[in-house]
């Protein structure tokens, strides 16, 4: 019964070898259905375009911005969550594509998701908005109190001129 296995993979790799006309149309049939399909296009752009995000954090006078551009991301697969002044951005930048009938593949990138926090001194939790557009995510973090250097704080109560 050990012999059985031998046996199938010569006879089945002879027959192939012998007829050449067999991988040739295998062949054939990958490179015109899988190759050169707009499925295949569709997936190399959106792997070109994975390249390393850079996102932008930036403090203002009445609060903090971040903006980062994210081609191919689903709204779903942006996370922001606020605790005790940090804001934490995650985005799962893994790519899933298939032609829904024989071919599915998926992309994984080394270094393609985000996870990172920023430090908001005195930001306003509340205020907190995020819109996700034409690929761009920018968000607002409000600062809860806004107070000029050149503002002057006079206690009404005990004021005198």
């Amino acid at each position: 019964m050990l012999n059985i296995f031998p046996y199938i993979f010569s006879t089945t790799f002879n027959t192939i070898a012998n007829n050449m006309d067999v991988i040739d149309n295998i062949v054939d049939n990958v490179v015109n259905n899988i190759v050169n399909s707009d499925f295949m296009d569709n997936l190399v752009k959106n792997i070109d375009n994975m390249a390393p995000v850079e996102v932008q954090f930036k403090e203002h006078k009445r609060g903090y911005t971040i903006q980062c551009y994210l081609p191919g991301t689903k709204k779903e697969n942006i996370n922001l969550e606020y605790d005790n002044n940090y804001i934490t951005l995650q985005v799962n930048r893994n790519m899933f594509y298939s032609n829904n009938q024989n071919i599915a593949v998926a992309v994984v990138q080394a270094g393609g998701d985000i996870n990172e926090d920023y430090y908001v001194e005195n930001a306003d939790p509340s205020g907190i908005r995020a819109v996700f557009k034409n690929d761009t995510l920018n968000v607002l973090i409000p600062k809860s109190t806004y107070i000029s250097k050149d503002t002057t704080i006079v206690d009404v109560d005990t004021f005198k001129e």
